[in-house]
């Protein structure tokens, strides 16, 4: 997300680009390639493991093309709430979209866990607020792009992975999230990363 939020600023939007930010980048690129390699290892390398970094790239990839889409559009109407709305409607549609196919292809399976057609109350609990911190999210990164340089933003954004590294462990069990020296080393190689990006990028 840092390093493409960097080169698409530095090309659509005329953003700095440096070689505090290329150091930067570089620390993060190796930061993100140790967490993924550790990820690998816990999961044994298997099939669902590669996807997962698959879609997390592809993840990366788009949160780094949407701030220069909402650069543009704001620069027409500029209102973060509007952007904020007409962004989340746009993807629950696509959302919903890919759902209808996704069980049009695979239909119920006569031996399926029955939980999963009538899924209990805390479900939609936890969903609905997973949901509205999601909504906040966005909006609260929407505003921010209103003030910094979009690698700026997306090197802000990044510190939220000290913050799952160490609580995924206690939330959710050593047993799902590991906690080897590959994922300790590339959380600071990409904290010392994001920061040069940051000092590269004001």
């Amino acid at each position: 997300m840092v390093v493409l939020g960097a080169i698409f600023g530095a090309l659509f939007l005329g953003e700095p680009f440096n070689l505090i930010l290329i150091v930067g980048i570089a620390l993060t690129m190796l930061g993100v390639y140790l967490i993924a390699r550790e990820g690998m290892n816990g999961a044994n390398g298997d099939a669902h493991s590669w996807k997962g970094i698959f879609l997390g790239l592809a993840a990366g990839t788009c949160w780094s093309i949407s701030p220069i889409l909402f650069r543009y559009g704001y620069a027409l109407v500029p209102s973060t709430f509007i952007a904020v709305f007409t962004g989340l409607c746009a993807g629950m549609a696509i959302a919903g979209a890919i759902w209808l196919v996704n069980r049009r292809r695979t239909p119920d399976m006569p031996n399926a866990d029955p939980t999963l057609a009538a899924p209990p109350r805390t479900f939609w609990y936890l969903q609905a607020l997973a949901g509205i911190t999601v909504g906040i999210a966005v909006w609260t990164r929407w505003a921010s792009l209103t003030f910094l340089p979009v690698v700026t933003v997306n090197a802000l954004n990044m510190f939220t992975i000290p913050i799952v590294v160490i609580a995924a462990p206690i939330v959710l069990g050593k047993r799902l999230e590991r906690t080897g020296w590959k994922l300790w080393l590339g959380t600071v190689s990409m904290l010392i990363g994001v920061a040069m990006t940051l000092v590269g990028g004001m």
